[in-house]
């Protein structure tokens, strides 16, 4: 069993389409959770940088603490949440891309 060692805050987004493009606002409410944050598995890597995506990290958390947040932060940086997985034995998965802006690159 992983260690859920690493804290990570969870931001509530609301996603609305604007002259054809996704724009997310924050809805102010944040949410702390424990959770494992590691790096993603080379094949992993390699499958989403021929989507165009660079995948930084791979979250695990519980699923009871997920509700579907878009943005995650870990240790000052921010991250967008690309795809979600359930393993279905109480966790899930969330691999994650470092957002640009806000300090973040």
């Amino acid at each position: 069993m992983i260690a859920f060692h690493d804290v990570i805050t969870l931001v509530e987004t609301k996603e609305s389409i604007i002259n054809g493009k996704i724009n997310r606002a924050e809805t102010g409410t944040r949410t702390t959770a424990f959770a494992h944050v590691g790096s993603v598995s080379e094949r992993e890597f390699y499958d989403a940088m021929q989507a165009g995506l660079e995948l930084a990290c791979r979250i695990i958390m519980w699923t009871v603490d997920y509700r579907g947040e878009r943005i995650v932060e870990h240790s000052g940086q921010r991250y967008h949440i690309e795809r979600t997985y359930d393993t279905g034995r109480g966790t899930t998965e969330l691999s994650c891309v470092a957002a640009k802006g806000r300090g973040n690159g």
